[in-house]
């Protein structure tokens, strides 16, 4: 597997017998599974497919695994183009390959760290689904749905929505570094009723954009901050509440704090 043009870094691949070493990926055509497992000290690379004789992972509990750990905060699945733009494609089962060729059956993305119990039920839920290997179960384990999202945010996250995205807020108020959505997106707020404070979906150190915001909440606050920041406001936002009890109230900006707050609609009459 080759990691960094830079450092021209070669991680070996483990086949699952009893020794490592660098490999051609499979025939096309072929299912496989593949697995890197990143940790502080190292990475350990595998390929499985059925003819492969792999029962655990990693298969050689003493393994010391490679040399260096991988730090991973992108990951792009495609192909690099030459200067002439074509693919650096130069047939099958070539070491200087340099783009993915195949499909893509299935992707997992869990939000911590997986116990070794949850993971033996995950490796053997795969192989039986797309190896036909094992006696696992073609159906995923019951823990992978559902799972809560709890992702850390700072001042170093930013938060881009495409038109017609959604989200669903539960957690506390979040804190990025720049917001934006583009076209028409809808935001569900899910919140414990505390304070109007604690409504708040995001606190952001940077600049705001935002196009037009379905703003659903879940139940809705007399008053409640909706979000603040600290940077510039690209342009006024269209806000749509929606939801139980939501007519009598609107979505105000609140220059000089340089937040969007709810607050109650309507006309008072003073009577004299």
């Amino acid at each position: 597997m080759h990691v960094s043009e830079g450092s021209a870094t070669t991680y070996p691949v483990d086949l699952g017998g009893t020794a490592s070493d660098a490999a051609p990926a499979p025939a096309l055509g072929t299912a496989e599974i593949f697995y890197l497992f990143s940790t502080s000290n190292g990475c350990y690379v595998l390929v499985e497919t059925n003819a492969t004789s792999t029962t655990a992972v990693p298969c050689k509990p003493k393994n010391d695994l490679n040399s260096e750990p991988l730090a991973i905060d992108l990951v792009q699945i495609g192909g690099r183009l030459m200067q002439n733009g074509q693919a650096q494609w130069y047939g099958e089962e070539k070491v200087n390959n340099r783009m993915w060729y195949g499909d893509i059956a299935e992707m997992i993305i869990t939000t911590m760290p997986l116990g070794q119990g949850q993971e033996d039920q995950l490796l053997a839920y795969l192989r039986k689904k797309w190896l036909n290997k094992g006696s696992g179960s073609t159906t995923p384990p019951a823990w992978l749905s559902g799972m809560p999202a709890t992702a850390a945010t700072d001042a170093d996250t930013a938060l881009v929505m495409a038109d017609g995205t959604s989200l669903q807020h539960e957690a506390a108020t979040k804190t990025l570094g720049a917001l934006v959505t583009e076209g028409t997106v809808d935001w569900t707020r899910v919140w414990d009723g505390v304070s109007a404070e604690s409504f708040a979906l995001f606190a952001v150190d940077g600049d705001v954009s935002l196009g037009t915001v379905n703003l659903t909440p879940e139940p809705k606050p007399t008053e409640g901050k909706v979000l603040d920041w600290t940077g510039e406001l690209a342009s006024p936002v269209t806000w749509r509440l929606v939801g139980e009890g939501t007519s009598s109230s609107g979505v105000n900006l609140r220059a000089a704090e340089k937040a969007y707050w709810i607050n109650p609609v309507g006309t008072l009459l003073f009577f004299r």
